[in-house]
């Protein structure tokens, strides 16, 4: 289960620009801007812990998904069986009350199952906010970068209209190899946790570029 498009747009803002980013364990060489960069996407696509537990959460909700099915094909059934019953008759009275409150029932508990879907989602994906805030401003200390912004990496495509208009108003023009921190976050984030993420969730070949020299 991947973050739908509303996530991860909180996800890009909240991390968003820093004035003061977050530590690592071991610092850094010192880099002579105080600004750095970070590709937020690689971040949360490589964050271990939490496609571990977005993968957890995909299995107890593709559960609930079959149950919700099991109900929509019983509904399914009874309404067959409605349509052989007589016009008028006490038997199509009482299945047709029948349906009505499965369908009820259905529509309650599909309700409930994408609330919760949404509120464990956002959850899962502010804890994730809460973590890298934390190891961005670790960093910021240990090497003095006081402002931290989203990378704009190069896209694959330039031949889209919409992407090139995109490239155009992108806030940031030009960033030097040297000022993206991607690696040095995204490691320090996943120490101490499974050392391969997910199925589909490691960006090792999507990777930003990591500073020339490495804790």
């Amino acid at each position: 289960m991947r973050p739908s498009l509303a996530l991860s747009t909180l996800l890009a803002v909240a991390v968003g620009p820093f004035l003061k980013s977050a530590a690592l364990g071991q610092a850094p060489p010192a880099r002579r801007s105080g600004t750095a960069v970070v590709d937020m996407a690689t971040i949360m696509k490589g964050a271990n812990r939490f496609n571990a537990a977005m993968e957890k959460l995909k299995a107890q909700f593709e559960a609930k998904g079959e149950e919700l099915k099991k109900d929509g094909e019983r509904g399914n059934q009874l309404t067959e069986e409605l349509r052989k019953l007589p016009q008028n008759s006490p038997q199509r009275k009482e299945m047709e009350d029948s349906i009505l409150r499965l369908r009820a029932d259905y529509e309650l508990k599909g309700k409930r199952v994408t609330e919760e879907i949404r509120d464990s989602e956002s959850r899962l994906v502010l804890g994730l906010v809460g973590e890298v805030r934390g190891e961005l401003e670790r960093y910021g200390q240990a090497t003095g970068t006081q402002l931290i912004l989203r990378a704009n990496p190069i896209p694959p495509n330039l031949n889209d209209p919409r992407i090139i208009l995109q490239e155009i108003h992108k806030p940031i023009v030009y960033q030097a190899p040297n000022t993206d921190a991607t690696t040095l976050i995204l490691d320090s984030l996943n120490r101490g946790a499974p050392s391969a993420p997910p199925a589909g969730a490691a960006p090792t070949a999507n990777r930003a570029a990591q500073p020339a020299a490495r804790r």
